[in-house]
């Protein structure tokens, strides 16, 4: 049955199989090693109907200067090793298997990395791995190969788009890193929690913002905060550790420290500045509460 011209090969190592193309029958049973080819330019399709005791289905393309479709269409559902090779050197080539039927492809199958390989339904490998030997490693792309998931080498996996996670992302290491900024977007009208255990804590450049959740007092400037606030800093001279700022420059306006208590919140006392007239210039005013009512204001230090 050799024929240098063939151009599209299938051949079956152990047991028999029923090859046709969607015009015509050339042999009807395929037996162990036997080969049928197909003496003609056009893209043949190979109709299968069955394959026993784990058979081996090979498809190759041979026709030299074309670019050419090789279709495989399984009629019923079997296990098989599965072996899609390239055209000869220079030629494109794309191997496509067409099937509502279950395939379960072995672990020493062969897909070549030069051949298009596609399912109409899906497939389910049965294999605990997939490994490329490619120096890229491994690349899953959608059909413009534009998008996609790129296991390199070393492991790295790099994402072309967005990633999109529908249960709990798990991270076995204890860092998340970007090229440029990191932003955190949740859905409009919802919050971005934090949880943290009460043996860790939260931590900003180690001291710049410091929660100690052990307690729920905050630091700035410290890692062992002692109150609600807790400011530290070692500065020489004259060291601002906090600042109250209103940006309004109309007259009379003041910013304010407001002590409360209880759970009424209550006003106990106050520190006010407040401007004088023209935004310019300002007076520190002291209030106290004296009994129950408003505060009045004890103390002024004028401008």
């Amino acid at each position: 049955m050799a024929d240098e011209q063939s151009i599209c090969t299938c051949t079956v190592t152990n047991g028999d199989a029923t090859v046709t193309s969607s015009a015509q029958t050339w042999l009807t049973t395929i037996d162990v090693n036997d080969v049928f080819k197909k003496n003609t330019d056009s893209s043949p399709t190979y109709h299968v109907a069955s394959i026993t005791n784990d058979n081996s289905l090979e498809l190759t393309s041979a026709y030299a200067g074309s670019t050419e479709t090789v279709e495989c269409v399984f009629h019923r559902s079997f296990t098989a090793n599965l072996h899609l090779a390239r055209p000869m050197a220079g030629d494109e080539g794309i191997a496509e298997i067409l099937t509502n039927e279950v395939i379960d492809i072995l672990d020493d199958s062969v897909l070549s990395t030069d051949t298009s390989v596609t399912w109409a339904n899906g497939a389910y490998i049965a294999v605990d791995e997939i490994r490329a030997r490619d120096a890229d490693g491994l690349k899953l792309y959608d059909d413009s190969g534009a998008a996609g998931i790129n296991i390199a080498d070393a492991g790295e996996v790099t994402l072309t788009h967005g990633l999109t996670v529908t249960g709990t992302l798990d991270l076995d290491g204890n860092a998340i890193t970007a090229a440029g900024a990191l932003t955190v977007t949740p859905g409009a009208g919802t919050n971005l929690n934090v949880t943290l255990s009460t043996t860790g804590d939260f931590a900003v450049n180690t001291d710049d913002l410091y929660v100690d959740t052990s307690s729920g007092n905050v630091g700035i400037g410290t890692t062992g905060p002692q109150a609600k606030l807790h400011i530290s800093a070692s500065v020489a001279g004259e060291a601002e550790l906090l600042r109250l700022e209103n940006l309004s420059t109309n007259a009379s306006e003041s910013e304010a420290i407001t002590f409360y208590g209880n759970t009424s919140l209550q006003q106990r006392a106050k520190i006010s500045v407040i401007r004088t007239a023209g935004g310019s210039g300002g007076i520190m005013r002291f209030y106290t509460q004296r009994g129950v009512g408003s505060l009045t204001e004890k103390v002024r230090i004028d401008e």
